[in-house]
């Protein structure tokens, strides 16, 4: 608790004598040069803090990537894929080619509609606060930085108080209600989202082993220690599996139809991996079938969708080495639809050739 009383000279009653120097008193203000006028009618009383580190807390920032899909973007995006003819990903002659083909064209028109922007967070923001809001302060402090209390301020301000009081109403229902028709079994992680609990843990993930290291070389290291399991077995020999010849028409064809189903199941909330399409691509339905019927009838499996994205996850704070990482992976959306279609065939085929073992086993037992 600080006074400071003028009189004839100032003087500065306080509380907090032990954690200032000694106060210094300065004449007055003179004006600025280029100026006409008088001193100040004061003197300036200074009395600086013993310690002069900042006491302000440590703001830190960090910048990352993210793709805003307006009603605009997307409604001009789907515009484009029901004009297209998709002619350069049909007649390609592989699922290579057509992945591709297909990923690439996707994405070009995808940074053409709604393209990625990269976004400033500084970790003091509320979870609420929007690059919106952000705009509208940054441009009413503008504007009362060089008029004050204009008349647009004012309608600055009040558009700002009006979007602040909108984003408050969207965040409860995207956390609260949220919380509220989760599953039991996600309290616990809702309630964390809510308070920001383990706010650090989002942050980056610093291994004390590797610390040393590079940026680079910490990630070789990291693959490395995900990729010991996969290791220990031998690879796969393509060229010696023995296939048996079976009729080009036993090969199954997916319609338009099953796959046009399989992409309106892809969960629109959850992130997609870097350079993916986005989750409400259901139109896509078209060249996805061709690439899907080309990839079961030549037995090849695009290369492209060989890669996931793998991004570690700690299962403790700090983690001490790699062993106490935990790899999650990211798949991209097609490939994930491609294998849900395949796995499903194959789970299908399993159940139809136990059923038959099995009701070839009662007649065995019987006679």
């Amino acid at each position: 608790m600080i006074w400071i009383i003028l009189f004839v000279k100032p003087a500065i009653i306080t509380t907090l004598a032990n954690f200032y120097q000694a106060p210094v008193v300065l004449p007055p203000l003179a004006p600025d040069p280029d100026k006409t006028g008088v001193p100040s009618d004061h003197w300036i009383p200074v009395m600086k803090p013993i310690d002069n580190g900042n006491p302000q807390p440590v703001r830190t920032y960090r910048e990352v990537k993210v793709r805003p899909m307006p009603q605009s973007g997307i409604n001009a995006f789907h515009e484009w894929i029901k004009a297209e003819k998709w002619e350069t990903i049909l007649s390609a002659p592989s699922s290579n080619e057509k992945a591709e083909i297909l990923q690439g064209l996707i994405m070009t028109k995808l940074d053409q509609y709604c393209p990625q922007k990269i976004r400033k967070i500084a970790s003091d923001d509320k979870p609420w606060f929007t690059s919106k809001l952000k705009e509208l302060d940054r441009k009413k402090k503008r504007e009362y930085r060089k008029n004050r209390s204009s008349q647009k301020y004012k309608q600055l301000q009040r558009a700002f108080l009006k979007k602040v009081a909108t984003e408050k109403k969207n965040f409860k229902k995207r956390m609260i209600d949220d919380v509220i028709t989760a599953k039991s079994s996600q309290w616990y992680t809702k309630l964390k989202r809510i308070t920001n609990y383990d706010q650090q843990k989002t942050e980056r993930v610093e291994v004390e082993e590797i610390a040393h290291l590079s940026d680079k070389d910490q990630a070789e290291a990291i693959a490395d220690a995900f990729s010991n399991i996969s290791n220990q077995y031998d690879p796969i020999k393509t060229d010696q599996i023995d296939i048996p010849s079976f009729p080009s028409s036993s090969i199954p064809v997916i319609s338009l139809q099953t796959v046009k189903g399989y992409l309106q199941q892809i969960k629109t909330k959850k992130a997609t991996a870097p350079g993916d399409i986005p989750a409400f691509s259901t139109y896509l339905y078209i060249p996805v079938t061709d690439l899907v019927n080309v990839t079961i009838r030549t037995g090849q499996w695009p290369k492209i969708y060989k890669f996931e994205t793998v991004t570690p996850a700690p299962k403790q704070y700090p983690p001490e080495n790699c062993e106490m990482l935990r790899p999650i992976s990211n798949l991209f959306n097609i490939d994930q639809v491609m294998e849900k279609i395949v796995a499903e065939m194959v789970i299908g085929y399993m159940k139809e050739t136990r059923a038959i073992a099995w009701s070839k086993l009662k007649l065995f037992v019987l006679f």
